[in-house]
C-alpha cells in the first residue's frame, strides 16, 4: 500500500510538473518561429515539435486560440507560403473539432500569450492587454484570426510578396477585412507607390502552382473548416419546422457557413474549379491495349488527400450551406459545369461501376468485368468522387427548392443507374454509423446523416430519378432504409447519427415520393407507365421469418404504426405531416413483396440482411404500439395522372386554374404529369388534410 501510494504520488508530481511547463512551451515555440530564419534547421525542428503537439485533441484549443497559434501560423504562412509544414499544423488544429473551428472563424474564442509566467494580451503595454498571474484567463480575440484569408493568400501562390504589400495585407487583417480588400488596396499601392512593379500574382493565370504541397494542405484545411455539423440547417429559414426567428442568424454562425462565405469573398472558388477540371495524363495507362486488351484507367480516380479530392470535398461542403448554394447556383455557373463533367464520366462507365457495387465479396473477374484489385480500387475512387459531385450538384440545383417538387428537370439532375447503388450504400452506412471499407471507402465521419437524407429528398424531387430507383431492387432498399430512420425517430430511439425534425422530414417526404412508384397493379388495375415495376415498395415482412423465436412484423403494419406515431409527435413540420398523411392514404394500394433478407447483396458477407432490415428491439417496440384508428384508404389513382402533361396559370383574384394546353402563354407553369402538378399545389396549402391523388384525378 505504501509503495503504491508513493508511486501514485510520484506520478502526480510528474504530471503536475508537466502541466506547469507545458503552457510555456507552445508560446516559446510560436515566438521563436516568428524570429528564426526561413528554411533553417531550427525552424524545421520547431515546426516538427509544434506539429506533434497539435495532434492530441486536448491540445488543439490551447494552441490555436489560447496561445494565438492559429493567428501566428496564418501570418507566418502569408510571409512564407512555401513552408507547407505551417499548413500541416493548421490542418491538425482544424480537424475534428467543430466548436473550435467555429470559434476560430467567428472570433468567439480567446487569444493571449504567456510571457515570463504571466498571461498577457496581444498589445501589452498599451493598456489593452490583460495580465493575470496563476490563472488560465485569456483575452478575447474578437475575430482577428483571419484563417481562411491566410489560407487563400497562400493557396493563390505568391512566391515573392513585396514588404509594402505585405504590410497592407496585415493592416487589412487588423481591421478584420478580407483578402478582397487587400486586392483593392494592393492595386492602388501598385499604381502610386510601387512604381509600376505591379501586384503579386493573386490572379489565377498559369497552370503551374509555385507550392504544390502548400496548396494541397491548404485545401485540406479548407475541407476541415467547411465541413458541416451533424445538425446544420438544410434549408433557408424553414418556418414550417416551428423554429425560432433566429434560425437564419444561427445558420449564419455555423462553422461551414462562415468558412464557405469567406472562400467566396477571398475569390478562390475559380481556383477550386480549375483544380477539378485538371486533366489526367492517361498515356501511361495504355499498356494493356498493346497486348490486345483495353486500358482500364479511369478518370477522376483521385486518391484521398490529393488536391482534387480536397477541392471536391470543399465544394460539396459549401453546397450544403443554404445561403451559399444559392450563390453558387446564381453567381457561379461554372461550378455546375465542373460537377457535371465528373458525373457525365460516371455515366460513361456506369456498367463497370454497377459491377463493382455487385462484387462486394471481393472476387473479381468472370461476369464482373473487373480483372484486378487495382482496377477495383481505381473504380471505387472514381465512384466516390462521382458521389461527392452528385451531392454537391443536387444541393446546388435542387436544394433551394424546399418544396421537394421540381416540375422541369434536365439531364444534369438525372442520376445514372450506378448512382442508385452508391446512394443506397451511403444511406445504409450513415444509419449504422459505420465506415465503408474497400474500393471507394470513406470514414464514418465523412458524411452526415442529415445531409444525406436531404440530398436524397432533392434527388427524388426529379420524377425521372424516382423511376430509375423504382426500376430496380434499389428502390425497395431505399424505402426500407428511409422507413428505418423514421421508425427510430418515432420510437424515440437514438439513430447512429444525430437527427432532428428537419432531417426526419427529409426521410418522410422521400418515402412519399417513392409510394407512387410502388403500386400494386392488381389493386389499381394498371401497370405504372413510368417504372418497369421490377421492385416492390417494401418487403412483405421485416424480421427473421425462419425462426419462430425471432420478431417479425408485416411491413404494411410497420408503415401504419410508424407514421401514426410520427403524426402524434410534437414539433413536426406541415410538410412532414402532409407527406405522412399521403403515405397512409396510399398504403392500401402499395405492393409489399418478399422479405428483408431478399434485399441483401448476393455473396457479400459484410452487407447482411441487417443493412435493410430492422433490428429486433425496434420491431418489438413497434409491435407494442397500439393499433390506433385505421385511416380510410385514399382515392385510387387513375392511370392518366402519371403521364399526361398539364400547365397551370394563376389569375389575380381568381385563385388557380389548371388547364391542359397553355404552355405558350405568359405566367404559365408546365408539369410533366397531373400528379406532379397536384403535389406542387398541395405543397402550398395549409395544414388541412388533402389527398393529392384525388386532386390529380380531377385535373
Amino acid at each position: 500500500m505504501v509503495k503504491g501510494t508513493a508511486k501514485s504520488s510520484s506520478k502526480k508530481s510528474k504530471k503536475s510538473k508537466s502541466s506547469q511547463s507545458s503552457p510555456l512551451l507552445v508560446p516559446a515555440l510560436l515566438s521563436f518561429l516568428q524570429r528564426c530564419p526561413r528554411d533553417s534547421s531550427e525552424q524545421y525542428l520547431a515546426l516538427l515539435v509544434l506539429n506533434n503537439l497539435s495532434i492530441p485533441t486536448q491540445n488543439k484549443r490551447p494552441i490555436a486560440l489560447e496561445f494565438g497559434g492559429a493567428k501566428t501560423l496564418g501570418r507566418l504562412l502569408c510571409q512564407d507560403p512555401g513552408c507547407h509544414l505551417l499548413v500541416i499544423i493548421i490542418v491538425n488544429l482544424t480537424f475534428g473539432d467543430d466548436v473550435l473551428n467555429r470559434d476560430l472563424l467567428t472570433g468567439s474564442g480567446t487569444n493571449g500569450r504567456v510571457v515570463q509566467g504571466k498571461l498577457v494580451g496581444e498589445d501589452e503595454g498599451e493598456g489593452e492587454g490583460e495580465v493575470v498571474e496563476g490563472e488560465q484567463s485569456f483575452v478575447t480575440c474578437g475575430g482577428d484570426v483571419q484563417l481562411v484569408d491566410s489560407l487563400a493568400y497562400a493557396l493563390l501562390g505568391i512566391p515573392h510578396t513585396p514588404r509594402k504589400l505585405l504590410s497592407i495585407l496585415f493592416s487589412m487583417m487588423e481591421e478584420k477585412l478580407g483578402i478582397i480588400y487587400y486586392r483593392k488596396s494592393a492595386n492602388a499601392a501598385s499604381s502610386s507607390d510601387m512604381e509600376g512593379n505591379g501586384v503579386p500574382p493573386l490572379a489565377l493565370g498559369g497552370d503551374d502552382c509555385p507550392f504544390p504541397e502548400t496548396a494541397r494542405w491548404c485545401l485540406s484545411a479548407l475541407k476541415n473548416l467547411t465541413r458541416p455539423s451533424k445538425l446544420s440547417p438544410s434549408t433557408v429559414g424553414n418556418a414550417a419546422l416551428a423554429l425560432p426567428d433566429e434560425l437564419d442568424f444561427l445558420a449564419d454562425r455555423e462553422t461551414s457557413a462562415v468558412a464557405s462565405r469567406a472562400i467566396l469573398d477571398a475569390g478562390i472558388l475559380p481556383l477550386l474549379l480549375r483544380i477539378l477540371k485538371q486533366k489526367e495524363d492517361v498515356t501511361a495507362q495504355t499498356a494493356a491495349a498493346a497486348s490486345g486488351g483495353t486500358s482500364m484507367h479511369t478518370l477522376y480516380s483521385w486518391q484521398s488527400n490529393t488536391a482534387q479530392d480536397a477541392a471536391l470535398y470543399t465544394l460539396m461542403h459549401m453546397a450544403c450551406v443554404p445561403h451559399v448554394r444559392v450563390a453558387l447556383k446564381e453567381e457561379h455557373p461554372k461550378c455546375v459545369d465542373a460537377l457535371v463533367g465528373i458525373l457525365n464520366y460516371g455515366k460513361v462507365i456506369s456498367i463497370r461501376l454497377i459491377n463493382l457495387a455487385k462484387s462486394g465479396d471481393g472476387t473479381w473477374g468472370g461476369e464482373s468485368g473487373i480483372n484486378s484489385e487495382d482496377e477495383a480500387m481505381e473504380l471505387g475512387r472514381t465512384s466516390l468522387q462521382c458521389l461527392k459531385a452528385r451531392i454537391a450538384l443536387s444541393h446546388i440545383l435542387l436544394g433551394s427548392e424546399n418544396d421537394a417538387i421540381l416540375p422541369i428537370y434536365g439531364p444534369a439532375e438525372t442520376i445514372g443507374d450506378h448512382e442508385t447503388y452508391t446512394l443506397v450504400d451511403l444511406l445504409s452506412y450513415c444509419l449504422q454509423g459505420r465506415a465503408k471499407e474497400g474500393p471507394g471507402g470513406y470514414s464514418a465521419a465523412t458524411f452526415t446523416l442529415k445531409s444525406v437524407l436531404h440530398v436524397i429528398r432533392c434527388i427524388l424531387s426529379v420524377p425521372k430519378n424516382k423511376e430509375i430507383f423504382a426500376s430496380t431492387i434499389n428502390g425497395r432498399r431505399l424505402s426500407s432504409l428511409l422507413l428505418y430512420a423514421v421508425a427510430k425517430y418515432a420510437m424515440g430511439e437514438k439513430v447512429a447519427d444525430v437527427v432532428d425534425a428537419e432531417a426526419v422530414e427529409h426521410a418522410v417526404v422521400s418515402i412519399q415520393h417513392m409510394t407512387m412508384y410502388g403500386l400494386d397493379e392488381s389493386l389499381v388495375g394498371f401497370t405504372h407507365p413510368g417504372a418497369l415495376q421490377k421492385s416492390a415498395f417494401l418487403p412483405n415482412t421485416f424480421g427473421d421469418t425462419h425462426n419462430d423465436n425471432e420478431v417479425n412484423i408485416s411491413a404494411r403494419d410497420v408503415v401504419a404504426k410508424v407514421f401514426a406515431a410520427y403524426l402524434n409527435m410534437e414539433g413536426i413540420s406541415v410538410k412532414g405531416q402532409h407527406a405522412a398523411n399521403q403515405i397512409l392514404l396510399r398504403a392500401h394500394y402499395l405492393l409489399f413483396k418478399g422479405v428483408a433478407a431478399d434485399m441483401s447483396y448476393p455473396g457479400e458477407i459484410s452487407k447482411t440482411k441487417a443493412s435493410f432490415d430492422m433490428d429486433d428491439m425496434l420491431l418489438a417496440a413497434i409491435n407494442m404500439l397500439p393499433e390506433g384508428e385505421s385511416m380510410t384508404p385514399g382515392t385510387k389513382p387513375k392511370e392518366y395522372i402519371f403521364s399526361r402533361p398539364v400547365c397551370r396559370t394563376e389569375k389575380q383574384g381568381h385563385g388557380l386554374k389548371v388547364f391542359p394546353a397553355a404552355s405558350g402563354k405568359p405566367a404559365v407553369k408546365s408539369f410533366p404529369s397531373a400528379l406532379v402538378a397536384a403535389e406542387d399545389l398541395a405543397a402550398k396549402q395549409t395544414e388541412e388534410l388533402i389527398d393529392t391523388i384525388e386532386v390529380a384525378n380531377n385535373i
